[in-house]
């Protein structure tokens, strides 16, 4: 029977059940324990639709900048990200000038805009994760 030290000293003889469970509440996850965790069988194919329109928005990008990338050490630096606003249920095109938020970057908004003429408004707001967690 496995054995465990409490704070004063103390050594307590506690099942196999329990310790595993002590054990598991005390360390933190590992991804193995994440990867296991079942979320509803929706998600995986909203998650590779999410994946296939954000490389769709990125060969937009590279195609319509034509060689562009935001240069985020120039004070003079724009780039233009999609967004989506929740609360008002609206995309919109935003800039970001001196760090990178991770986003897909345009040379102008009026790129942006062509991406969005491009691919069609739900492909956009799929790349954004808009329907990611709808009825999940």
């Amino acid at each position: 029977m496995p054995t465990i030290t409490l704070e004063n000293g103390t050594k307590v003889e506690v099942s196999q059940e329990s310790y595993d469970a002590l054990a598991k509440a005390v360390r933190k996850p590992t991804f193995d324990d994440i990867a296991g965790y079942r979320f509803g069988d929706k998600v995986l194919p909203r998650v590779l639709q999410m994946k296939s329109a954000q490389y769709r928005l990125l060969q937009a990008a590279f195609y319509l900048n034509e060689g562009w990338r935001p240069d985020w050490g120039s004070k003079n630096n724009r780039a233009y990200k999609i967004i989506w606003v929740e609360r008002q249920q609206l995309m919109r095109i935003d800039a970001d000038s001196h760090y990178n938020n991770g986003c897909v970057y345009f040379a102008s908004s009026e790129l942006a805009e062509e991406a969005i003429e491009i691919l069609g408004v739900e492909t956009v707001k799929t790349a954004l994760g808009v329907y990611l967690y709808d009825s999940i």
